[in-house]
C-alpha cells in the first residue's frame, strides 16, 4: 500500500514539473514575441515618432475630402478604400467611418513584420504608359490624371461639367512626361527629373529637413516661406539652387515665373475662344467643342495648373504643352512646326 502511495506521489510531482515546464516555455515564448513589438514601439525609436509628427503636418493628415466616399473616389480619398483596392482589386461601394490617409495606408507592419511599403509595383497609367520610379510607385496609384487623354478628348466632345478634364493632382503623369494633349508634328521633350530621380516623388518630397514642417512624411516642399532647396542640391543634381524659381538657359527669367506667364497667356486665349470661364477658369459646362485640338488646349491648361508646382516636376514638358496650345489657338501652330524643322 505504501508503495502505491509513493508511486502516486511521484507521478503527481512529475506531472507538476511537466506542467511547470510547459508554462515556463509559454511565458518565454510570449516574452520573445512581445519584444518584437519594441522594434517600433519603444522610447528609443525616434524615427517612428518623427515620422508621426511630420505626417501630422501633411495634407494627407487633414482628412480633407474623405467625404468623397463612393467606389470611384474612396480608394484614393480614404485609408480603407486604398487598402481594399490594393489588396483585393476592388474599392468598397461606401466606407463606413472612413479615416485619412495614414501610416497603415502605405505600410502594413503588423502583417509584414516591418515598415516596407505595401507595394512598389510599377503602375500602368490611364493612357497605357508605365510609371516605374521605385518607392514613389505607391504615390502614382493616386497621383495621376485618372483619364486617358487619347480617348477623353475627341472631335465633338462635350464639357459635361465644370470638372471636365484631367483629375486633380496628376503629378505622376507630369513627372512621367505623358498623358498631355500632344499636337501632331510638335516636338515634346521632358526635363531630367523624369530619369534622374530614382525614386521619383520620394527623392525630393521626402528629403530630410531639421524640422517637422517639410520634407520627410510631410511631403511638403515648402513651409512658412522656406523652400526645401536642399533636395535640389543633392549630389548629382543641381548646385547652388536658392529657390524653386531658378533661372535656366531656356527660362532666364526663372522657371516658375516663366511657366506662370505661359499659363496666363493660355488662359487669355481660352477665355477668348469661349472655352473656359473668365472668372473661375473652369471649362464652360454644356459646351460642345468641335475640334479635339481646341478641347486639348483646355486639357493642357488644367493639366499644368493642377500639377501645382509651375513646371518644377517637368519643366520642358509643361512648357511644350502650353506653347503648342497657345500656338494652336492663335493659329500659328503650323509656323511653330516649320520653325522646329
Amino acid at each position: 500500500m505504501r508503495k502505491f502511495i509513493l508511486l502516486g506521489l511521484l507521478a503527481l510531482v512529475l506531472l507538476l514539473v511537466l506542467l511547470s515546464a510547459c508554462t515556463r516555455e509559454k511565458i518565454i515564448n510570449q516574452i520573445v514575441a512581445d519584444t518584437s513589438c519594441f522594434t517600433c514601439h519603444s522610447d528609443q525609436n525616434t524615427f517612428i515618432l518623427a515620422a508621426e509628427k511630420q505626417w501630422e503636418n501633411s495634407v494627407h493628415a487633414s482628412g480633407e475630402n474623405i467625404n468623397r466616399n463612393t467606389s470611384s473616389c474612396n480608394y484614393c480619398h480614404t485609408n480603407e478604400g486604398y487598402v481594399a483596392k490594393l489588396t483585393t482589386g476592388t474599392a468598397p461601394s461606401v466606407v463606413e467611418n472612413p479615416t485619412a490617409i495614414g501610416c497603415f495606408t502605405c505600410h502594413a507592419p503588423h502583417t509584414n513584420g516591418n515598415l516596407t511599403l505595401r507595394t512598389v509595383a510599377a503602375v500602368t497609367m490611364q493612357d497605357g504608359s508605365t510609371y516605374d520610379k521605385g518607392l514613389s510607385n505607391i504615390c502614382a496609384n493616386c497621383h495621376q490624371s485618372r483619364r486617358n487623354v487619347n480617348t477623353y478628348v475627341y472631335d465633338g466632345v462635350k464639357f459635361t461639367s465644370v470638372h471636365w478634364g484631367p483629375h486633380y493632382n496628376g503629378q505622376g503623369d507630369m513627372l512621367n512626361g505623358t498623358n498631355g494633349y500632344e499636337y501632331a508634328g510638335y516636338a515634346y521633350s521632358s526635363s531630367p527629373h523624369t530619369t534622374r530621380t530614382v525614386n521619383g516623388c520620394v527623392d525630393c518630397h521626402m528629403y530630410p529637413t531639421p524640422s517637422y514642417g517639410m520634407g520627410g512624411h510631410t511631403w511638403r516642399m515648402e513651409a512658412n516661406g522656406t523652400e526645401n532647396v536642399a533636395a535640389c542640391n543633392q549630389s548629382g543634381c543641381h548646385a547652388n539652387v536658392d529657390d524653386f524659381n531658378y533661372a535656366t538657359a531656356d527660362f532666364p527669367g526663372g522657371v516658375q515665373d516663366s511657366l506662370q506667364t505661359l499659363l496666363d497667356e493660355l488662359a487669355i486665349e481660352l477665355v477668348a475662344a469661349g472655352l473656359i470661364d473668365s472668372a473661375t477658369y473652369h471649362p464652360i459646362a454644356g459646351r460642345t467643342v468641335a475640334k479635339a485640338d481646341s478641347a486639348g488646349a483646355v486639357w493642357n491648361f488644367l493639366f499644368v495648373e493642377e500639377d501645382k508646382c509651375l513646371g518644377i516636376h517637368n519643366t520642358q514638358y509643361a512648357a511644350a504643352l502650353m506653347n503648342s496650345s497657345i500656338d494652336y489657338l492663335r493659329g500659328t501652330l503650323s509656323m511653330s512646326l516649320i520653325a522646329s524643322h
